[in-house]
Order: C-alpha cells, then structure tokens, then sequence
C-alpha cells in the first residue's frame, strides 16, 4: 500500500493533534490506493474553516467524529477526542480533506471526511490541523535551553542550513538540536520544531517530520535531506523542512 504523502501543513499548531487513534490518520496511509496529490487537499469549506451545528457526533480511538451542518452543506470532520453533543454549535477551523476514509473502529467509510485539531465551540479561538510554525514562523517560545547545543560533526548549525538558500534543497544533512515543539500522529507521522541556538526567530527554527517518537527537551542528533519552499497548500509553506529524517535521542 502506499504510504499517504504529508500535505498538512501542513493542517495541521497541534497542534496539535496528539490523538492516539490508530484506526484515524494511519489507517487512511493504507486504506487510500491512489496517488498522493489525490489523498489529501487543505480543507477550503470557507475562509474561516468549518463552522456550523453538530448534527450527529461518536467517538472512537480517542477521536470524536460529528457531522456538522454548515452554511454551504453537511461535512464530517474527526479531530481530538471532546466533550461535544448534538446541536452544539462548532468551530472546526479548517482541516485537511481526506477521501473515502476507512474507520475501522467504527467499521464504517467515509466519503469525505476533514481532520481538524480541535473541535470547539463556535467563538472560541480555533487551531488548524497541522504543526504551528508553518510559513517560516518559528514555533512557539519555550523555556528550553538551547544554550549548550554542539555542533554535530561534519555537520551543520540550524543559521548555517537556513544561510544555504536554494541550495539547501536536496542536500543531505546533519544537524543536532534540542526539540521545543512535539506534534504526533499527524497525517501518519510526527512533527518535530528543533532549535540549537544558532541564531534567533525564524531561521533559528527547524521543523522536521519522523516516526520517531521524540519529547520535549530531548537533545537530537537529525539526519535527512532538505527541501526548501515546501507548500502544502492553504498558507501553510516551509523555507525549510526535513521529512522522513533519521533521528537519534543523545539526551533526555
């Protein structure tokens, strides 16, 4: 089968989404058989995301499904697992498309359904489905000390990959760093904000992507191949990103 590309944005500030459901994002890696660019689209439901009435709500895996009838029509949408009932009025913020989608815990295949990052009531402030940080901000602050981060040998800072500019697409590299931001189990892997200290704001900030289950604070050394520009549609673009890296804990 397949293995479902990342198009979040990256729909994803799990946010954070740290749902546990493995019956959600990994199960579409291999319920969906057609390519990539078909998988999964940014949700455009509306400018402001997924707005409307819970009509019919379940959970599962430590995921909430409802259906919420919106001004444009009735949509599905599963984000973290909430206290929500029918005919609550929701605000979804926007979510990333995923065609004919399989639950197996519920036993049950949706058509069209958005994964979202949080399910809130309509008002309050909503978080898109992917990693906060996208567009080239730099991840929210954290009282980590980053201070005391080595170069990795025959590496590079995270100032020296961003000084690179074009070039630093495709090129290999290694570069070490402390985690600040934890997003897991988003469209079938975990997004990671490392930072080494090597400069400050965005381009003191690197999000990488791996299946590598990592946590804040921890102290790692990154291997993988860059990519600059990376749009995954929606607003929601990288100056630089490492995908599918390679990671090792050096300390926690």
């Amino acid at each position: 089968m397949f293995r479902l590309l990342l198009v979040a944005l990256m729909l994803l500030s799990v946010v954070g989404c740290n749902g546990t459901d493995k019956d959600a994002v990994a199960e579409a890696n291999r319920a969906n058989a057609v390519p990539p660019a078909q998988t999964a689209t940014p949700a455009q439901a509306a400018s402001g995301g997924i707005v409307g009435e819970v009509l019919e709500t379940m959970n599962a895996g430590g995921y909430s499904y409802v259906l919420v009838q919106t001004a444009t029509g009735d949509v599905w949408a599963a984000g973290p697992e909430t206290s929500v009932a029918v005919g609550d009025k929701v605000d979804l913020g926007q979510g990333m498309l995923m065609p004919d989608f399989r639950s197996e815990k519920l036993d049950r295949t949706f058509a069209e359904i958005y994964f979202v990052g949080a399910i809130k009531p309509a008002g309050a402030a909503t978080e898109t489905a992917m990693p906060a940080g996208h567009g080239g901000a730099p991840a929210a602050a954290t009282d980590i000390d980053v201070s005391d981060v080595a170069k990795a040998d025959g590496g590079y800072t995270i100032a020296e990959m961003y000084a690179l500019g074009a070039s630093a697409s495709g090129r290999e590299f290694a570069v070490r760093g402390k985690v600040v931001k934890v997003n897991k189990n988003i469209m079938g892997t975990n997004w990671y904000h490392i930072q080494d200290g090597s400069e400050e704001g965005v381009h003191g900030d690197l999000t990488i992507t791996s299946a590598a289950a990592l946590n804040v604070g921890d102290l790692v050394l990154v291997k993988g191949t860059g990519t600059v520009n990376k749009d995954f549609g929606a607003g929601y673009r990288y100056d630089l990103i490492i995908e599918d890296a390679q990671i090792s804990v050096e300390s926690i």
